[in-house]
């Protein structure tokens, strides 16, 4: 609460200037270090599904010191530079549309592991495939399998809305207790 967060600051201000920088330093450290493990268990199936992992690899903190003061960040490609193209998206929702191509391909069931990944990295890469229109006018890529007949395996799209998540902020939600009290406890 606000209170807190007055008596962090009061604190702060009477610590000698030369120790300052150091514990602040160490503060945000063990802070972000707490941030970041949490946000990697809410990519584990708390907030956001695994599918193959990728974002959640992608998660790491830094903290550095600059003019300004010392700043923690915790996020998708913060050490490396790397941010995975999907991470912004997932936070804030918003609309996907096709660029490269005139359809998105959405995997299917068939098209898919059990934890929801895409079996192929690219449609084409399926052999026997042909695309579909059904009576509702959707447009399938679907595979001709002797067996079985056909399997759809992509339905094609101009566009989808991705919702937002908020793996982020919400995270940071649950977390704004307990860095307050990390804060507090290394400026004692």
């Amino acid at each position: 609460d606000k209170k807190q967060l007055r008596d962090i600051l009061e604190r702060i201000n009477r610590l000698k200037p030369k120790e300052r920088n150091s514990i602040i330093y160490k503060a945000m450290l063990h802070a972000t270090n707490l941030v970041e493990r949490k946000l990697k268990l809410n990519l584990a199936g708390q907030i956001l599904n695994v599918r193959s992992g990728k974002l959640r690899q992608s998660i790491a903190s830094r903290v550095f010191a600059n003019e300004t003061g010392i700043t923690g960040l915790v996020g998708s490609g913060v050490r490396t530079g790397k941010r995975m193209i999907y991470a912004n998206i997932h936070e804030t929702g918003g609309m996907i549309s096709a660029t490269k191509a005139k359809y998105l391909t959405i995997p299917l069931d068939a098209a898919k592991t059990a934890a929801g990944a895409p079996r192929k990295a690219k449609a084409r890469d399926w052999p026997n495939t042909f695309i579909l229109r059904t009576k509702g006018g959707e447009l399938l890529i679907v595979q001709k399998n002797g067996k079985k007949g056909i399997i759809p395996l992509y339905i094609l799209k101009k566009s989808v809305n991705i919702p937002k998540r908020r793996y982020l902020s919400r995270t940071l939600e649950q977390m704004q207790n307990r860095i307050l009290v990390v804060l507090g406890s290394h400026i004692n």
